[in-house]
């Protein structure tokens, strides 16, 4: 059965098929439907190599290669087209299918925005940026673009997943349990059509709903990629952690995967077995010793157990297998700067850059590492450049307006004050869960107006109940402000060792790559 990218794909063909036709290419769309698709691969191969700006033919050429599964494939092509004629619609709507379904979702909405203002193309762009909305968990715009495609809608169910998903995060969880209903009794729902609803059921709550759509998934396809880890996921999530457990180490006996190993040291480190989650990371990194994942969970592993020096051992060696990985780059001015080394920290992170100028997290690790060192004016300014390049980055807004908040203390003017107050508010706008944004809103707000500081204090504490510094703040001003009991019950949780330590907690923190 063709994927829906393929299906898509096929879309392409029917704008192709006149102009196909007036290139002689008849031959190769004949075949085509004839289901012979390596001969009418071929066919169109010959036609690029033969003519490079063959619009056509190029666009066949990722066409078939999606029929193929191999979207990845298909990208130059349909690039290569597009360069030649920007204009061509079949080609604009095949690339962003291509790139949607290798994960490059950011490309993907890119193409798809562009395809807003063609009356022809316009329901379904608004279909799949509604997907990759969700996917990407901007789920208040996921759900107002899918909510309102009706019947187009129904014929997806991916997309409807999608909305099940976001309205279960925009708290409509009644909606989202009607959706999944509804497309659970659909005739023709898909292996992964179903993994993806189990996933969603879990998280909601409904384990034995997700049990079943994984069984429903094995009796149509029991080789599906992934359906123990599932498994292993809805079991982890309903609190029966040891069946999980055991399952997981079931798995990675018969199928020692990267993934599986992870998933058992993970695993492992809850039940308090270390040394066996220690044993799990060390074999998923034997498992793929090119996956730069494996040696960065091992080193966050010896981090959080207060070993960072293995930690730059075992991120050294990945760089010895991968001397070019951006990330294990990151990771390792990370932990260099958490470590205090801001020298060495500053050298990775630079070197990191220098791979891949245009990334936000080796930007702002850099002028987190600039600021502690007390290189405070290159670190602004490598921060102001920063959210002009990535202005929907809230971590970037809230470390550029922490900066300045603290730097006021080097003499900086009203000015300042005033920009880290927008750059704290931009931070919220963009994450409204980010608990030390609020904490540092409030704080700087805390003289100036007091009514939104203690709004701001009270929300961070609410989301991040183990925040002392922001319980101690709120205490001190609901002391200043009369409510002296509410003051005193949150100074006395904060406790005379941990307000000794506030000024550590209060330095702004680096942000993991793994995140990105």
């Amino acid at each position: 059965m063709l994927s829906l990218l393929a299906r898509v794909a096929l879309i392409g063909l029917v704008f192709s098929v006149i102009a196909l036709q007036a290139q002689d290419h008849a031959k190769g769309l004949e075949i085509l439907r004839e289901g012979r698709v390596d001969e009418a691969l071929a066919i169109f191969r010959d036609s690029v190599e033969n003519r490079p700006d063959d619009v056509e033919a190029l666009n066949m050429v990722g066409a078939i290669l999606c029929l193929k599964d191999d979207p990845r494939s298909s990208i130059p092509y349909f690039e290569r087209a597009l360069a030649l004629a920007p204009e061509f619609v079949a080609a604009r709507k095949n690339l962003a299918m291509a790139e949607f379904e290798s994960g490059l979702y950011e490309s993907a909405g890119a193409n798809l925005r562009k395809l807003l203002d063609v009356p022809e193309a316009q329901a379904q762009a608004s279909l799949f940026l509604g997907m990759i909305d969700s996917q990407l968990g901007r789920h208040e715009e996921a759900v107002e673009r899918l909510d309102g495609l009706g019947a187009l809608l129904q014929t997806q169910p991916r997309a409807q997943l999608a909305l099940a998903r976001s309205l279960q995060h925009v708290g409509e969880v009644e909606s989202a349990r009607q959706l999944l209903e509804k497309l659970r009794a659909q005739p023709g729902l898909s292996g992964p059509d179903l993994v993806d609803a189990a996933q969603i059921a879990a998280i909601a709550g409904r384990f034995d709903n997700a049990m079943e759509d994984l069984e429903r998934a094995e009796s149509l396809d029991a080789s599906l990629e992934g359906l123990g880890v599932r498994r292993v996921e809805v079991l982890t999530l309903s609190g029966r952690q040891d069946e999980a457990l055991e399952l997981a180490r079931q798995l990675a006996s018969r199928t020692p995967t990267r993934e599986i190993k992870s998933l058992v040291a993970g695993l492992s480190e809850e039940s308090g077995d270390l040394d066996a989650a220690v044993m799990a990371l060390r074999e998923a990194i034997q498992a793929d010793p090119k996956s730069e994942e494996g040696y960065i969970e091992l080193a966050e592993f010896c981090v959080k157990y207060s070993n960072p020096k293995l930690a730059l051992e075992i991120l050294d060696l990945g760089l010895g297998q991968l001397p070019s990985s951006y990330r294990l780059l990151v990771q390792k001015g990370i932990t260099l700067g958490r470590g205090q080394r801001y020298d060495q920290a500053q050298q990775a992170l630079s070197l990191a850059l220098e791979l891949t100028p245009d990334h936000s997290v080796a930007l702002t690790a850099l002028a987190v590492s600039l600021f502690m060192s007390g290189e405070v004016e290159e670190a602004l300014a490598k921060l102001a450049r920063g959210v002009v390049r990535f202005p929907e980055d809230f971590y970037m807004h809230y470390i550029y307006g922490f900066v300045l908040d603290r730097s006021r203390l080097d003499g900086s003017s009203e000015g300042g004050i005033e920009l880290a107050e927008l750059h704290l508010r931009r931070a919220l706008r963009l994450n409204k869960d980010f608990a030390p944004a609020y904490f540092r809103l409030g704080k700087l707000l805390s003289e100036a107006d007091p009514e939104e500081a203690m709004r701001n204090l009270e929300a961070a504490v609410r989301l991040d109940p183990t925040l002392v510094s922001a319980k101690y703040q709120l205490g001190q001003l609901y002391i200043e402000t009369g409510d002296r009991e509410a003051g005193a019950r949150l100074l006395r949780e904060v406790g005379e060792d941990k307000q000794r330590n506030l000024e550590k907690e209060q330095m702004p923190g680096f942000r993991a790559v793994r995140t990105e």
